[in-house]
């Protein structure tokens, strides 16, 4: 936990989505017992949405993650953006060449 931080931007991203009303949730291939601590780091309270390892039957690159891919976030959403940080999000989220299944 010591070596990991915030990527740039990501508190002005998340603060910028919510006061335009648009909601989010974090989704992660870490398990919530590692991930909910990480929160803090971005200053988001502990019952922030999140979908994490323990939700899914299939982490990243799976797209079980991610809402419209058959996700667990798919309630209630019809449309759905992802901003990763890394090759498996990308491939989760189905994109160029459409990788992710679901």
């Amino acid at each position: 936990m010591d070596s990991v931080t915030a990527l740039p931007g990501a508190r002005e991203l998340l603060a910028t989505l919510t006061g335009a009303g648009v909601r989010w949730a974090i989704a992660t291939s870490g398990r919530a017992a590692t991930a909910r601590p990480a929160l803090s780091l971005l200053g988001l309270p502990e019952d922030t949405p999140m979908i994490t390892r323990d939700l899914v039957r299939h982490a990243k690159p799976d797209s079980d993650l991610f809402p419209g891919r058959g996700g667990r976030a798919r309630r209630g959403s019809r449309y759905a953006m992802v901003v990763g940080d890394s090759v498996w999000d990308l491939l989760a989220r189905g994109g160029p060449g459409r990788s992710g299944s679901g």
